[in-house]
């Protein structure tokens, strides 16, 4: 839900009139929407966090990591919609609560992907291809709002639709693994069958936005090559799983986060950040063309990712301080 208060499926017209609207009601007037946004955001991480070591764990303990994570993500998908509605209600809502609820969107829906995808430890293409299109839904999204002043939910399921079928699975995995091994064939066929079947319906989503794109669409290749280029890097070795999940995380944030500023701000952008390219370019090299050097046991090389990612956090945090005069009320664009 957006802090204009529009509510984006039939779905979630449900979620709030049965449980969020209740649950509003019941939040003092003194806390501030936005530390709704960042509790929502810390639950978030600590969803996908159980979730990427769950597979580490034994049969109980996975199970009791995975109840947690479907747990997390079921208090993330309500946190993000009171967060707002609190806003409204308490007369709260402001240009910075706004970017606030969407720039942690573009961190949070990534790393929802990458946590399930983890946890049920997809095949690594099936893996960069579900994180990297379901990046490319919430990006396309953004795009469209960015160009049309709408905030539309994907078809054939909204994001509201896709975390609650996310919660299911999560619960569903954590009774199935005290019964069956994670690495019985009929796991690993459903597993996959399931990847499959998440791309297929990620494709969907982004080709509902894309025919209402048109032209415009040429503003989301920049995402999606720099997306597809570290999926690359990562299947050729270049890049350990989780430093290209929170690459693919930080660079949706960065574009993503760029969208919802300047839609805010009224002004264009064109969804890229020529940086990215150059810290792709800067990994592949590393990858392919230095000697592995150590500090400590650690390769340099493998520092390199989680650098991109504070630098890409940087860049998003400079943009914000230098526009925060404007996000203030009455501030002239």
């Amino acid at each position: 839900m957006t802090y204009d208060g529009s509510v984006v499926s039939g779905f979630e017209r449900q979620l709030t009139k049965h449980l969020c609207e209740p649950l509003v009601e019941r939040i003092p007037a003194r806390v501030h929407p936005n530390t709704l946004s960042l509790l929502t955001h810390a639950i978030a991480w600590v969803s996908a966090a159980a979730a990427a070591m769950s597979p580490h764990l034994g049969s109980v303990e996975r199970g009791f990591a995975l109840a947690c994570a479907g747990l997390g993500v079921f208090l993330t998908m309500v946190g993000d919609s009171i967060d707002g509605m609190h806003a409204r209600r308490t007369q709260q809502c402001s240009k910075v609560g706004e970017m606030m609820d969407h720039w942690l969107d573009a961190i949070a829906v990534p790393l929802a992907m990458a946590g399930l995808g983890l946890a049920l430890e997809m095949t690594p293409a099936i893996y960069a291809l579900c994180l990297i299109t379901c990046a490319m839904i919430y990006q396309a999204q953004l795009l469209l709002h960015h160009h049309t002043g709408e905030f539309v939910a994907s078809e054939p399921t909204s994001g509201v639709e896709a975390q609650a079928g996310v919660v299911v699975i999560y619960l569903f995995m954590a009774g199935l693994l005290q019964f069956v091994r994670a690495d019985a064939s009929l796991v690993r066929m459903g597993v996959t069958t399931f990847g499959a079947v998440t791309l297929f319906m990620h494709l969907r989503c982004n080709g509902f936005y894309y025919r209402r794109l048109g032209k415009r669409v040429r503003d989301h290749v920049p995402f999606v090559v720099y997306s597809l280029a570290l999926g690359a890097l990562y299947l050729a070795g270049g890049l350990q799983v989780h430093a290209f999940s929170l690459l693919i995380t930080f660079v949706s944030f960065r574009i993503c986060g760029s969208y919802v500023l300047f839609t805010i701000l009224e002004r264009p952008y064109r969804g890229n950040d020529w940086s990215i390219g150059v810290w792709v370019l800067a990994l592949t090299f590393a990858h392919f063309g230095l000697e592995p050097r150590h500090i400590g046991g650690v390769a340099l090389t493998s520092l390199l990712p989680y650098v991109a990612c504070l630098h890409l956090a940087a860049s998003n945090l400079a943009d914000f301080a230098r526009a925060y005069p404007n996000l203030q009320p009455g501030a002239a664009r």
